[in-house]
């Protein structure tokens, strides 16, 4: 069975601020999103995403879509007080997606490997744009070289 491949993206993003995504990452989940960039001390930076995934109108810290951070590209002057689009995209078994879609209804699926891997890109108003390295469950751990 093929991958599920799910991208989401936002524009009029500005950090710290509630925004909406286009769709939701999960099934039935809610659009409402938040990015929080944290400036770190060695130049690099951390980065959350919110996405309100039970959709119940309010972002709890629980409901962490992705998790990252970027370090070494451009100017962090316009990433700390960003504001501009979200890309985000994971990618996962096809099985994953359709268990979620429907919890109740049995699902026929392969044992293929299929990893899950997320990626978040952010487009800044001035031009700037940066790729997020995945920590933990978002990063390449789970991948097989």
């Amino acid at each position: 069975m093929p991958a599920k491949v799910r991208r989401i993206k936002a524009s009029q993003v500005v950090e710290g601020e509630t925004f909406d995504f286009n769709r939701s990452i999960v099934p039935n989940g809610g659009i409402l999103g938040r990015l929080n960039i944290i400036e770190r001390n060695d130049g690099s930076a951390k980065i959350k995403v919110f996405q309100d995934i039970n959709n119940d109108g309010k972002l709890s810290n629980n409901e962490v879509i992705y998790k990252g951070m970027i370090a070494g590209q451009g100017s962090y002057d316009e990433l700390t007080t960003f504001s501009g689009k979200v890309k985000l995209t994971k990618e996962m078994h096809a099985c994953i997606w359709d268990t979620a879609k429907d919890p109740d209804k049995l699902i026929p699926c392969t044992m293929d490997y299929v990893p899950t891997v997320h990626e978040l890109t952010l487009l800044g108003e001035n031009g700037g744009e940066w790729t997020a390295e995945g920590l933990g469950k978002f990063g390449l751990t789970d991948l097989m070289w």
